[in-house]
């Protein structure tokens, strides 16, 4: 979430344009600039004036850089960062260091049925609408 704070309620920009972009390893992940073509943000008062979803893979180092210039003044601010990885969904479980995911002892059938995994008996059990 991007935002700008100040001591007044609402915001005022003069000019306001301001962007971001997300690495790994040097390469870009995501990026946008704002203002988008036609808009122009005069106030607000909102905690959040972008909101962007970005799908973050565990276990791994991003550098997010953000920019924004508003009546001339220029601000510029780099966050170096790890995601952690999820928490293990069974004892049995194993992490997969390459794809990156929680694997069971034995792999989800794939027979088009729905199933869950059962840590009692080590095993896929599938699961039947009553």
């Amino acid at each position: 979430m991007i935002g700008f704070t100040d001591q007044a309620p609402v915001i005022q920009f003069d000019n306001l344009k301001f962007r971001f972009k997300l690495t790994e390893n040097g390469k870009t992940v995501s990026q946008k600039s704002y203002l988008p073509a036609g808009v122009k943000y005069v106030q607000t008062d909102q905690p959040y004036v972008a909101v962007e979803r970005l799908k973050l893979q565990p276990e791994t180092d991003y550098v997010l850089d953000l920019r924004a210039e508003n009546a001339g003044e220029q601000f510029e601010k780099q966050f170096e960062f790890s995601t952690p990885r999820p928490t293990q969904p069974f004892d049995s479980w194993t992490w997969n260091f390459e794809d990156k995911v929680w694997q069971a002892p034995t792999p989800r059938p794939d027979d088009g049925k729905s199933y869950t995994w059962d840590e009692d008996s080590g095993s896929w059990v599938e699961v039947t609408e009553q």
